[in-house]
């Protein structure tokens, strides 16, 4: 066996005669004066590294005998088992502490079924070195028993069977031995004080290292390793043993501990294949610290019914199962280990009473980070766990469980979840980005969770089935379903929490009850912020709710108190109660302009009191059973009025300008008057009563205007409602004998109905005007009503819609730019009589159903529709004494329809044809008169397009003075193409014709006998009149007006404006944008919600000044709109801060120069935490300025003439303190300006000469002496 080994050297110096070490002082002298001046005048800094100084010792020695293979001494094999063999033997020495008996630079090569070397039966001390044993039989290759001081040293050792064995082989020490076998290369058994260092320790059929009934075992740096999956260290009722350092690879465990008691384990490095890395089983107090242990099998480290674990400092990763698992260990701690990856759990405690988990560090696990289970008395504190592939943490039946500051991230499943496990703490934990729940809580009481933060994830905190809950001072956000969710459990008190930015619920809790639900602040939910269901004798208190769909429901709860909360922004709606008993809804301050305010669905036995609504009001589902109306109401304000509400009383004669909202229930005999309302959800609301006068108000931007339900005898007169209206402008259900007059409704692209009547009876609405919403009015199952001389104006869908309803009577109407004029369903006995119809997208009158019978038109005009009358299959229609003209398709359209009279209408210039009828009837009087048609050739009858209809006594329409249609004004953007005008004129004798815009004639023509048709792109933006002319020959004339709106239909543009810094003592901070637009209107900023300013804008900059605010931090929204309401916006968010600390600045040394001379600058360093700007000043003259952004500022002086100058820097902070400093420049013409005198370098020389005298006097003294 070849082996490289480094020698150690002895190196020594020895001088020849003593004469070179006496040298003459004199020589000595003089060299120490020419030295020191050079020494002095060099004066620099010397840097000197102490660890050129330091010697260190390292010995490199690989294990095994240090010797070559040609300097090992051939030797049988030795057996020692008496003392006298010692000596007989010829071993040297004398058994003694201090002169040990040695065997040493041996080989032993032997195959004859012999121990390589035995050794038994001693006290003497003894020493096996530098030997080479090569074991090749089935025997030991070392085996000492009965002995008590024994050392093995620089073995190098190979077996066929096991390497050294040492059985009650007391105080042995085993150090630097390669020992390699086929059976078990180290095995103890029954010994004690053994120790092993660094040694190589290698199996190949067996376990490497065993140990049986030992004691005070030290292993420490060895290189242990087994070539099969069986133990590579495998000890068994061994105690008080100790690992440091040593590195064990590879074999079925790394380290196997069975009733082993008091084991230190320090620096451990285990490589394991096939099972655990560590494996410890009915054993006690183990500690493992700062190891490295890495198993390709089941676990990295397993501890089963052993108390008093530690593991601390340690890499433990597992590939297949848990890193770390601790069974049945009491009082045991794991702390600060590093986990980059376990195949199970990071870490497992299962029935082990009072331990702690604590600041460990989990990358990745393929199940739970740490499971806890079984277990009492348990702190899980301050972990840090990533990338678990189920919960972070999951306990379950465990009592008093404390986790705290754990750092949870990216679990798929829950950051942690806790099932029946009473009296847990969950505190200062921060969970990120779980796939399910943050928190998630079930069958487990009395218990805490405190000063959480949550962010993202299913659900920040779950409760299930859970009591006596505290769950205070969390923050949790930006999570998919809810913040808090309860259910199934009681007396919980949630308070302090803040959620926000959740896409679902804030809080929601079902079947739940006594709950304390307070000191909240909820923002930013896409559903409810709070949703309590089915939780009675609950309080919500003083929480604060921003910003969500729906701010507050209680639904379905008894003794329910919602006292003094803040509900702000919902968008929808900002309370929502149903069916709830015992209600106190008592000093909430409520701020939301949404669709509904407070909504009351069957509440009963309530108080409704001191409640401040702004922006909105109260509105109740409609019932006709009282008792969900009576409840205490009273104090209660909206937008700064009293809310009036009366229950079941009688002659009241309100002045609606006194009140913000109105409310009456069952009263008779009860007049309102006046008022101007807005933002109240519902303006005035009648439930139950009779002979109900409502008169002379105005209401705007409202979710329903007026509200009547189950009133006999209802008057609404002279009402003014403006836009938006969400819902509807008026509303009637279940109402007999009412009349409205002289109403005006008037929406916006958002509004909804202009009225709704639904099951009312024998009523009357006059000078109804409805314009500009999605239906002008909605009847459904009406009697006995008329409508009359109402209009019913662009509005986008139905003008009036008439469903399921009989005896309606329209007359002297006006309908107008809708996709319907009059659309009917499921109706009969309809009269419409006298009314204008015009301008209708799809069909100015439409009977959508075959049950749309009895339909009586007369006395109407119907021109400019894309249909005039279109008849799906309802029969008996009477169109008579009609003008049916300039429709784009047909004027009558029938479809299956029979019973029909058509006759006495005008019919002409309906562009696809006067009349279609699929069905065969006679459109005339079956007398002698039918219809006037145009055109028409004069020869009888009058065929009707579409099948065998025709008019047996046609008439042919004609005017002896011009008649012409009037399209509907139009709007087009700025810039299109294609935007025409068609006319189509009707005389007998037409001429020519012109057309102005503007009053400047930009068209004429001679008449073509067809139409006319002007182009009018390319008009400027703005309003326009365009005028068209026709004559006959007669001289007759007749014109129309057609007004265009060239309207920017191009948004403006906001720059992007990053997000800002101002200072509570700064002046003239703005905050400023570019913008642009070809036509800019107005501006509002809007800071935190509220409005802050408004103007108008022109292209450029637009600039805003934002001095005076408190410190903290702010959010800007910035809109603009152009004149068309085309609008951009940006935001801006402006950190205020309180800064009180001024600039320092250093001063530079004056400067001086010789004129023409180059490279002078005057260098400033100031300092401050927000720097702004700054300024260098001359002679009273800024010099220089411009931003400063904290660093050096520098100042080129050169090319000054001669003379002297002072330059002074101010620096300036973002609150405008200041700090000033200033420097003298000279400039000299040359020749006039000495050298500075360099004081310190004459100081220097005279040292060195001083220095030279001295040692000359010395030298002259010495030789003095000696020659005497």
């Amino acid at each position: 066996m070849n082996k490289t080994r480094i020698k150690s050297h002895s190196l020594s110096a020895k001088f020849d005669g003593e004469g070179d070490m006496k040298k003459s002082p004199l020589t000595f002298l003089v060299v120490l004066m020419l030295v020191s001046p050079m020494l002095v005048i060099a004066n620099a800094p010397v840097t000197t590294n102490s660890e050129i100084f330091e010697k260190t010792s390292i010995i490199t020695q690989d294990q095994g005998t240090r010797l070559d293979p040609e300097d090992h001494t051939d030797h049988v094999p030795i057996l020692i088992d008496e003392a006298s063999d010692w000596t007989d033997q010829g071993w040297p020495g004398s058994g003694t502490q201090g002169n040990p008996y040695l065997i040493e630079a041996l080989n032993i090569t032997y195959d004859v079924d012999t121990t390589g070397i035995r050794i038994i039966n001693t006290d003497a001390y003894f020493i096996i070195r530098d030997c080479y044993i090569n074991q090749l039989s089935n025997t030991d290759a070392i085996e000492i028993v009965n002995t008590t001081h024994a050392t093995i040293e620089y073995l190098t050792i190979f077996s066929e069977d096991n390497g050294v064995v040492l059985n009650n082989a007391d105080n042995t020490d085993i150090s630097d031995c390669d020992i390699e076998s086929e059976e078990i290369s180290l095995q103890l058994i029954t010994s004690t004080g053994i120790d092993i260092e660094n040694n190589r320790l290698h199996t190949l059929d067996n376990k490497t290292f065993t140990g049986v009934n030992c004691t005070n075992l030290s292993m420490s740096h060895n290189d242990i390793s087994c070539a099969l999956a069986l133990n590579v260290v495998d000890f068994d009722n061994c105690n008080v043993s100790s690992f440091n350092g040593d590195r064990i690879i590879d074999g079925m465990r790394g380290i196997a501990m069975a009733n082993c008691h008091t084991v230190n384990l320090q620096g451990v490095i285990v490589r394991s294949s096939f099972i655990n890395g560590i494996e410890f089983s009915s054993s006690s107090d183990v500690n493992c610290s700062d190891c490295d242990i890495i198993s390709d099998g089941t676990y990295g480290m397993e501890f089963d019914n052993t108390p008093n674990v530690i593991i601390t400092g340690s890499i433990v990763e597992s590939q297949t199962g848990d890193s770390i698992n601790l069974d049945t260990c009491n009082d045991s701690l794991v702390s600060d280990n590093h986990i980059p990856f376990a195949g199970g759990y990071g870490i497992y405690i299962v029935d082990g009473d009072r331990t702690n988990v604590t600041g460990n560090i989990i990358d990745e696990s393929d199940s739970y980070g740490i499971r806890i289970g079984n277990s009492i008395d348990i702190l899980v504190l301050n972990n840090e766990i990533a990338d678990s592939t189920n919960y972070g943490i999951y306990v379950f039946s465990t009592e008093n469980i404390l986790l705290s500051g754990n750092h949870i991230s990216e679990a798929s499943a829950d950051g942690i979840r806790v099932w029946n496990s009473p009296g847990v703490e969950i505190s200062h934990n921060t969970i990120l980005d779980s796939v399910d729940d943050g928190i998630s809580l079930g069958a487990t009481h009395n218990a805490a969770m405190i000063n959480n933060t949550i962010i993202s994830g299913d659900t920040g905190i779950e409760f299930s089935t859970v009591e006596n809950w505290t769950v205070s001072g969390n923050i949790i956000s930006d999570t998919d379903s809810h913040g808090i969710y309860i259910t199934q459990g009681d007396n919980h008190t949630v308070t302090g929490n803040t959620i926000s930015n959740i896409d679902g619920y804030g809080i929601y809790s079902t079947l739940h009850s006594n709950g304390y639900f307070a000191h909240n602040n909820i923002t930013e939910t896409t559903s409810y912020s709070f949703y309590l269901d089915n939780g009675d004798n609950s309080t919500i208190y003083n929480n604060m709710f921003i910003d969500s769909y729906t701010l507050l429901a209680v639904d379905t709860t008894v003794n329910t108190v919602v006292d003094s909360n803040a509900l702000i922004d919902g968008s929808y709606s900002a309370v929502e109660i149903y069916s709830s008993d015992y209600l106190d809804f008592i000093d909430n301050i409520i701020d939301s302009y949404c669709e509904y305010g407070v909504y009351f669905d069957r509440i009963q036995n309530s108080t409704i009191t001191g409640n401040n609504l702004t922006d909105c009001g109260f509105i109740y589902e409609l019932y006709t059973n009282g008792q969900y109306y009576d409840n205490t109401v009273s104090n209660n304000y909206v937008n700064g009025l009293p809310y009036y509400y009366a229950f079941e009383q009688n002659n009241l004669n309100i002045d609606g300008s006194d009140y913000g909202q109105i409310f009456l229930v069952n009263c008779t005999n009860s007049d309102i008057t006046g008022g101007v309302l807005s933002r109240n959800t519902l303006p005035v609301g009648i439930a139950m009563g009779s002979n109900i006068l409502i008169s002379g108000m105005e209401y705007s931007d409202i979710t329903v205007g007026i509200l009547a339900y189950n009133i006999t005898g209802l008057m609404i007169s002279d009402i003014e409602v403006y836009g938006p209206i969400l819902y509807q402008a008026i509303t009637l259900i279940s109402i007999i004998d009412f009349h409205l007059d002289n109403i005006t409704a008037i929406g916006d692209a958002s509004s909804g109905l202009g009225m709704y009547a639904v099951t009312s009876f024998n009523g009357s609405i006059h000078e109804f005007d409805a314009s500009y919403f999605t239906s002008g009015a909605y009847l459904m199952q009406m009697e006995n009503v008329t409508v009359s001389e109402s209009a019913f104006m662009n509005n986008e869908d139905r003008a009036l819609y008439i469903y399921n309803s009989d005896n309606i009577t329209i007359q002297d109407g006006l309908i107008q730019n809708a996709t319907y004029g009059i659309y009917l369903q499921s109706s009969s006995e309809i009269d419409i009589v006298n009314n204008e119809i015009r301008y209708c997208s799809t069909y100015g009158i439409y009977g959508y159903t075959s049950s749309d019978d009895y339909i009586n038109v007369t006395l109407s005009l119907i021109e400019e529709n894309n249909y005039g009358i279109r008849v799906s299959g309802g029969d008996y229609w009477t169109i008579t004494n009609n003008t049916i003209r300039w429709n784009h398709q047909y004027g009558v359209y029938l479809t299956s329809s029979i019973g029909d009279e058509i006759h006495y209408n005008e019919f002409y210039l309906n562009a696809a044809g006067n009349g279609y009828d699929n069905s065969a009837k006679f459109w005339d009087d079956n007398i002698d008169t039918g219809n006037w048609w145009y055109p028409y050739d004069g020869n009888p009858p009058y065929e009707v397009n579409g099948g065998v209809s025709d008019d047996r006594y046609p008439m042919l329409f004609m005017v002896t003075e011009p008649i012409i249609n009037s399209p509907m004004d139009i709007y087009y953007a700025e810039g299109s193409t294609g935007n025409t005008i068609t006319w189509y004129p009707l005389d007998n004798s037409l001429r020519d014709w012109e057309v102005t815009i503007d009053g400047v004639v930009t068209l004429s023509g001679v008449w073509n006998f067809d139409s006319i048709e002007v182009n009018i792109d390319g008009l400027a933006y703005g309003d326009h009149t365009v005028v068209v002319t026709v004559w006959d020959v007669d001289q007759h004339s007749v014109n129309d007006t057609v007004l265009i709106h060239v309207y920017d239909d191009t948004p403006p543009e906001i720059e992007d404006l990053p997000n800002q810094y101002a200072f509570v003592d700064g002046s003239g901070q703005t905050l400023e944008w570019e913008v642009s637009d070809l036509h800019p209107g107005e501006y509002i900023l809007i800071r935190d919600g509220e409005e802050y300013e408004t103007g108008t804008w022109n292209a450029g900059i637009l600039s805003v000044n934002i001095d005076g605010m408190a410190e903290g931090e702010y959010l800007f929204i910035m809109e603009i709109r152009d004149l068309d309401g085309n609008a951009d916006t940006d935001s801006v968010r402006v950190r205020v801060i309180n800064d009180d600390v001024s600039p320092t600045i250093d001063s530079p040394a004056d400067i001086s120069y010789i004129y023409g001379t180059e490279g002078h600058y005057v260098v400033w360093t100031p300092e401050d935490e927000y720097p702004d700007s700054y300024e260098i000043e001359w002679n009273g003259t800024i010099i220089k300025s411009g931003a400063w952004g904290g660093g050096k500022i520098i100042l080129n002086v050169d090319d000054l003439s001669p003379g002297t100058y002072e330059f002074i820097l101010t620096v300036y902070d973002g609150s405008g303190r200041t700090a000033s400093d200033g420097v003298n420049v000279t400039v000299s013409a040359l020749g006039e300006i000495a050298p500075p005198v360099d004081w310190g370098l004459l100081l220097i020389i005279g040292a060195g000469i001083g220095g030279v005298i001295i040692i000359i006097s010395a030298v002259l003294y010495y030789q003095k002496r000696k020659s005497n």
